[in-house]
C-alpha cells in the first residue's frame, strides 16, 4: 500500500521564514516601548513619595525666618499694641534675594535644622560651599560626550530654574537625610540614602499676592533618573 507523504517545500520553507522575520520585526519595537512605558508608574510613584514627604518638612516650618517661632502669635512685619502695651513688634518679612538657609542653619546645613520655609529654596541652597559641587548643573553630571544627557539636562534646567540660574537641582538624597543620624551626602552605602539615586529636586520659593494677601509660594520639581520631571505647588500664609 502506498503511503502518501506530505511536507513543505523549499521555497515554502524560506517564504515562512521571511513572514515570520517580518512579523518579529514589527513585534519587538511594541514590545520594546512598553518595556519603557512599564517603569513609567515607578518614576511617578516614587517622585510622589518623595515630593510628600518634602511638602509634609516645608509645612511644619515657620513662614519667615522673622516670625515668631515661639507660639507663633505675632507675624512678620506686625506692629500691634494693646492698650498701650506693644503685643507684636517684629521686623518685615525677609526680602525674596534673601532667602535660604540663615546664620547656623549654613554651618551645619541640614533640613532638620530649617525653622522656616524659605529655607528650602534650592537656589539658595546650591550656592552654599557645601552642597554647590553636587548639584546638577550644565557642567556637571555629564559626560562631555553624552549628548543626550547634555540636551536633557540643558532643557530641565531652563524649564526648572530660568536661564540665569544653573545649578538649582539638588540631590534627592538631601531629602532623606538624618534616617539613622547620618548624612546621605557622605554616606551612600545607606540603603535609605541609596533609595532616591540619580534623582534630583528644585524647590522654588517666591512671594505671591492673593486678593492683597502675601503669601509664599513653594514650587517643588522632582526630575527622575531619565529626566522625567514632576511638578508640584502649594501656597504657605503668614501664620
Amino acid at each position: 500500500m502506498e503511503i502518501n507523504r506530505k511536507g513543505f517545500t523549499l521555497v515554502e520553507l524560506v517564504v515562512g521564514i521571511i513572514v515570520l522575520g517580518i512579523v518579529v520585526a514589527g513585534v519587538i519595537p511594541i514590545l520594546g516601548s512598553m518595556e519603557v512605558k512599564s517603569v513609567e508608574p515607578l518614576f511617578q510613584v516614587k517622585a510622589d513619595l518623595l515630593a510628600h514627604r518634602i511638602y509634609n518638612q516645608i509645612k511644619q516650618r515657620d513662614f519667615d525666618e522673622n516670625s515668631d517661632h515661639s507660639g507663633g502669635e505675632c507675624r512678620c512685619g506686625e506692629n500691634i499694641s494693646h492698650y498701650g502695651v506693644s503685643v507684636c513688634n517684629l521686623k518685615d518679612c525677609t526680602v525674596a534675594s534673601d532667602f535660604g538657609p540663615d546664620g547656623d542653619e549654613k554651618i551645619n546645613l541640614k533640613q532638620e535644622f530649617f525653622n522656616d520655609v524659605d529655607d528650602f529654596d534650592t537656589g539658595s541652597l546650591c550656592s552654599t560651599a557645601t552642597l554647590s559641587g553636587i548639584c546638577l548643573s550644565k557642567n556637571n553630571n555629564c559626560k562631555p560626550s553624552d549628548a543626550k544627557c547634555l540636551n536633557s539636562i540643558n532643557a530641565i534646567l531652563t524649564n526648572v530654574c530660568g536661564s540665569s540660574d544653573n545649578d538649582c537641582l539638588i540631590p534627592a538624597k538631601f531629602f532623606v537625610d538624618s534616617t539613622h543620624n547620618i548624612s546621605c551626602i557622605t554616606e551612600s552605602s545607606d540603603i535609605a540614602c541609596s533609595s532616591y539615586d540619580g534623582y534630583f529636586v528644585s524647590i522654588h520659593v517666591s512671594y505671591r499676592d492673593l486678593s492683597g494677601v502675601s503669601v509664599k509660594n513653594i514650587k517643588i520639581v522632582v526630575v527622575s533618573p531619565r529626566y522625567d520631571s514632576f511638578d508640584y505647588q502649594f501656597i504657605r500664609g503668614n501664620y
